[in-house]
């Protein structure tokens, strides 16, 4: 009995033995599962591949709902997996940070949220208004356009380094020839006036406030809104105002009896009008792949929209508060390249120049860029240098706001910024050639495209612009004009594009007074007033 009962217990044991190994069996994947994504060396560039592949295949720029996305998304890496570009192991991550991005949420951005004890999480919200801090914490609107690239400990940072294709530039014409001019014969300087005291809200939710220069109309003729004298208008961002004050100095390259032909001038920075370097930069504090910040594409910036930058050597104007609450920002127009046009004497004005608009998210309504007090920085990277103030917001050049604050660079071309008229209507709903976008064609891709709907500056309905400048009235040897003018804006190849509805016409309009005085001697120069 008792030999009976060992033999039971033997087999039990036994028994109990088998079924752990197979558990263990069972439990213990084949070397090739036993990996985590990220264990094995080649993991993190297929991620990024995969990725990046994903901005093209699945954002048209039209993507209706996050839920067309996110399917778009699952056919693309049931296909990729097929195909062996992307392990299975890497599927979450990728779908993961799919799901936390703003593609398909028109507005959306990504906010990050610090706690009281440190810890930061990000989610997607409605608008910058709907990032909030927690109780004894902070938050922050990142530039990126999903939670993975936009969030870390402590708060936001620039998207991750991972190798995304470039976006394609939209090629955007030379305005200007661009060294070819002889010694210049004078130089004039030309001081912005001041214009309106309000540009208006974003979207003329509030219109602007007089005197006008332009207008925005619907497809009947019915007035949607007013463009103001001294304004930027761009997308759905709110309008900027530029500062008085400023001097922008201007070769003179030719004469007649007519009026001069004019270039890009000056050596100061805060007044000159001259192009920038074909070198580039970072200007959103990364060190580039060599540590020295010398960049050749946005992704050598750990950033888009306009990161890796050419070096600047002059700005249109000081630097530009927009007071705007969370959505509190600083603009620096740089020169791409040389000013030029030609000055009448009986008044007429036509000037041509290609700007480059730097928008840091600063976040700031007290203060949106640094200033200049007393001949010294107040703030930014440049805190307690020398600087020169500029005109009545007492921003400079000198006074950078930080690069870490850099949001994205809108391409700028005025082709005509002049005191005669400027018109443009929508043609199919679109005021600008729109871009090539990728349409449905096979299984893999499902982008809704949207019939569009006529729109500037964020305003449905809007179908024709219109902007007007104004003959230069004189006063001894100096002429006061406004200039005004319209332009299409290219891809930032940044989530603005779709946010703020970046691609499209932008505005301008600036009062200006034009001093001919280093004109006198010249010859071939008539009778000045």
């Amino acid at each position: 009995m008792l030999r009976e009962l060992k033999m039971n217990h033997d087999a039990s044991l036994l028994r109990i033995s088998a079924f752990s190994l197979c558990l263990l069996a069972a439990a213990a994947p084949t070397a090739t599962y036993a990996l985590r994504c990220g264990g094995d060396p080649g993991d993190a560039a297929k991620v990024a591949a995969v990725r990046g592949g994903l901005k093209t295949t699945c954002n048209c720029g039209a993507v209706d709902t996050h839920g067309h996305y996110l399917k778009c998304v699952a056919a693309t890496l049931k296909a990729v997996l097929k195909a062996g570009q992307l392990p299975k192991r890497c599927r979450s991550q990728v779908a993961r940070c799919a799901s936390r991005s703003v593609f398909g949420k028109p507005g959306g951005v990504v906010c990050c949220r610090t706690n009281s004890s440190g810890l930061t999480t990000g989610r997607v919200v409605r608008d910058a208004n709907s990032c909030r801090a927690p109780v004894g914490g902070s938050s922050c609107v990142s530039a990126a356009d999903n939670v993975c690239d936009g969030c870390e400990p402590g708060g936001c940072v620039p998207p991750s380094p991972t190798p995304t294709p470039e976006p394609t530039a939209t090629a955007t014409p030379e305005i200007c020839p661009q060294g070819v001019n002889g010694p210049p014969l004078a130089h004039v300087p030309s001081t912005t006036l001041p214009g309106t005291m309000d540009c208006g809200s974003a979207q003329l939710q509030s219109n602007a406030a007089p005197p006008y220069t332009g207008a925005v109309y619907d497809g009947t003729g019915n007035k949607l809104g007013d463009l103001g004298l001294g304004c930027q208008y761009a997308g759905a961002l709110a309008p900027v105002k530029l500062p008085d004050g400023a001097t922008s100095m201007m070769d003179v390259v030719g004469i007649s009896s007519a009026g001069i032909t004019v270039a890009g001038g000056g050596t100061d920075r805060n007044s000159c009008t001259r192009g920038s370097e074909m070198t580039k930069h970072c200007i959103n504090g990364q060190l580039g792949p060599n540590g020295d910040g010398s960049c050749t594409a946005d992704a050598d910036c750990a950033g888009s929209g306009g990161a890796c930058a050419r070096d600047a050597n002059c700005f249109f104007g000081a630097p530009i508060p927009v007071p705007n609450g969370l959505l509190s920002a600083c603009v620096m127009n740089a020169f791409l390249d040389d000013l030029c046009g030609h000055v009448d004497f009986s008044g007429t004005t036509s000037l041509k120049m290609r700007l480059a608009s730097r928008l840091y998210a600063t976040s700031n309504a007290t203060e949106p860029c640094p200033l200049c007090v007393g001949g010294q920085c107040d703030g930014g990277p440049n805190k307690g240098n020398a600087c020169t103030a500029i005109g009545s917001a007492g921003t400079s050049a000198d006074c950078p706001p930080e690069a870490k604050k850099f949001l994205v660079t809108l391409d700028v071309p005025i082709g005509d910024l002049s005191t005669g008229a400027s018109e443009m209507f929508a043609d199919a709903g679109h005021f600008c050639p729109v871009p090539p976008t990728p349409t449905p064609d096979d299984a893999h891709r499902y982008c809704v495209r949207i019939a569009p709907t006529p729109s500037a500056f964020g305003i449905p309905g809007a179908a024709q612009l219109v902007e007007n400048g104004a003959g230069a009235s004189s006063s001894g040897l100096s002429l006061d004009m406004t200039l005004a003018g319209l332009f299409c804006i290219p891809s930032t190849g940044s989530f603005l594009d779709q946010a703020a509805q970046i691609v499209g016409p932008g505005a301008v309009s600036v009062q200006a007074n034009i001093d001919l005085t280093s004109l006198l001697g010249l010859p071939g120069l008539p009778p000045l007033p």
